[in-house]
């Protein structure tokens, strides 16, 4: 809501413009679909977050607000999705463009092309990131992709070259994030694979799900023994119970939500505290 422009704001705001043109009060046979009750409960979280934000310290008030305008662009952009995805046709093409910008982006990163691969120093060494995000976030962005392209591998109506080929795709962004280093996208990921373990009602499905979680699981624990950085991550978490300091972030919050079990601490106010 800034001044400033950029590409992702550019082209919200044209996805905005473009939906309502189609979906508007002014024409009878396009109206505004019905919000769904999941978005309610998103709405209440908002209301709820406002509530609190009148008794916030007024030197407080501006990241709050940002906050709260984040929170309301939110609502709507769940409420139009929950309505685009349910199509089909749409839902289908989504998935593939997503893949596709995941494949093309893990690509540039692994070949070191100027203006995506970056490199981000910590304490514990070099971690791959891209596009100035925090190597974690995009851990969780690519882990997605991953999924993705196995979905569309295991679901595919198409012959052997096709799932084949999704399979493949789905190799550039495992190995992008394992070298983040982002310990909780690499442990998201795998429970997402382990999903495809759940029954469906068919022995040959069940077969091919088993075999491609057991390939993948298999070839990110490879990739992590292969990666010196991620592997000290994982062996200090596991030897040492390090968390990059989220072992004594977490029992800290559980102290505050005790002390304001009901009511809380409040926007932004919470992150003060915490900090304290």
């Amino acid at each position: 809501m800034s001044v400033s422009l950029s590409l992702a704001k550019i082209s919200g705001f044209l996805f905005l413009a473009s939906y309502c043109f189609h979906y508007s009060f002014l024409s009878p046979r396009r109206s505004f679909p019905p919000c769904p009750s999941a978005i309610w409960w998103i709405a209440g979280y908002v209301a709820a977050y406002t509530v609190k934000g009148f008794y916030i310290s007024e030197d407080l008030s501006q990241p709050f607000i940002a906050r709260f305008l984040t929170l309301i662009q939110s609502v709507g952009l769940s409420w139009l999705a929950c309505s685009l995805l349910g199509e089909e046709k749409v839902k289908r093409r989504f998935l593939l463009t997503y893949s596709a910008a995941s494949v093309i982006l893990s690509c540039a990163i692994l070949l070191n092309l100027p203006g995506f691969s970056q490199v981000n120093e910590t304490y514990s060494g070099e971690r791959v990131t891209a596009v100035n995000q925090d190597p974690n976030t995009l851990a969780a962005t690519i882990s997605l992709g991953v999924l993705i392209n196995i979905a569309m591998a295991l679901s595919s109506t198409g012959g052997l070259s096709q799932k084949i080929m999704f399979l493949a795709l789905a190799v550039p962004p495992l190995a992008v994030v394992v070298d983040t280093g982002s310990r909780g996208g690499m442990a998201a990921l795998m429970l997402g694979l382990f999903v495809y373990l759940c029954p469906n009602g068919r022995r040959r499905k069940t077969v091919q799900r088993l075999i491609v979680t057991a390939l993948f699981a298999g070839g990110m624990a490879y990739a992590i023994s292969s990666n010196s950085v991620t592997l000290s991550r994982w062996t200090s978490t596991l030897e040492e119970g390090s968390l990059a300091g989220r072992e004594k972030i977490y029992p800290v919050a559980v102290e505050m939500l005790l002390q304001r079990p009901l009511f809380g601490w409040g926007p932004i106010e919470m992150f003060y505290e915490l900090g304290l």
